[in-house]
């Protein structure tokens, strides 16, 4: 069995989107585990896990978002000869290597999808960096397929992190700590949403940079601190210059 996960936040959204084609995508009738209402996608997809871990037959555990349209008639055997080799852990669409923050795109990017353009009625957007499996060290979040083994032995760290921010990325790094490996392969999907083009909560993104790049050795402890001071100072200061700029 190939189960799916999603935090939904939209309904309509998860309807149009994702439900479809999840039907599409899977062989029989899918197993959908959902979750709505959620105030950390930590916790959420820590709640699917669980779920999924008292599956007898799991063959591999899919977390998507909400509007990411799976595109490929071959999804599930894919991912059943993906999981065949043991050591895999975690796979995706696209990811990059050389990653030392949430900031993943500034890596050596792998993988390939599709995605909605700046502006509405936009044709999509297509990152392409190749369709061959490819070790990573992390994976966009849009789609992380997760194997029997993972599912029963690596959580989300819902302890020191908590909202939207960085889930994929500090998963991506647990796995890798556990001993597997992350890899992207050809998946073909279209994400439909736009925030990749902005941050809606950019301070709340940089926050957790910082913890995350302490939690993994890319800074000390020490300076958390004094680094979450001079976010906290930057953005007021941001907001203080936009708002004399309204008044001309």
């Amino acid at each position: 069995m190939i189960a799916f996960g999603v935090c939904i936040g939209s309904d309509q959204r998860f309807a149009d989107y994702d439900e479809r084609r999840i039907l599409r995508a899977s062989q029989g009738e899918p197993l959908v585990l959902k979750r709505r209402d959620q105030d950390s996608i930590f916790a959420g997809y820590n709640s699917i896990l669980d779920e999924a871990q008292e599956l007898e037959d799991l063959d591999a555990l899919v977390l998507l978002h909400e509007d990411t349209e799976l595109r490929d008639p071959l999804f599930e055997e894919k991912i059943r000869q993906l999981f065949s080799d043991r050591s895999i852990g975690l796979a995706g669409a696209i990811g990059a290597s050389g990653v030392t923050s949430l900031s993943w795109w500034e890596g050596e990017r792998h993988g390939r999808a599709s995605w909605n353009g700046p502006l509405r009625g936009d044709g999509p957007r297509v990152d392409d960096f190749g369709t061959e499996t490819a070790d990573v060290d992390c994976l966009d979040g849009l789609l992380l397929v997760i194997s029997p083994w993972v599912v029963r032995n690596v959580r989300f760290d819902d302890k020191h992190f908590r909202g939207f921010h960085g889930y994929d990325i500090d998963f991506s790094f647990a796995v890798r700590h556990a001993g597997k490996r992350v890899v992207v392969s050809d998946f073909p999907l279209h994400h439909h949403d736009r925030m990749h083009l902005g941050f809606p909560d950019r301070v709340g993104f940089l926050r957790t940079n910082i913890h995350w790049r302490a939690k993994w050795g890319f800074d000390s402890k020490a300076m958390i601190p004094a680094r979450l001071v001079g976010v906290t100072a930057r953005s007021k200061f941001s907001s203080a210059r936009r708002r004399l700029g309204r008044h001309g």
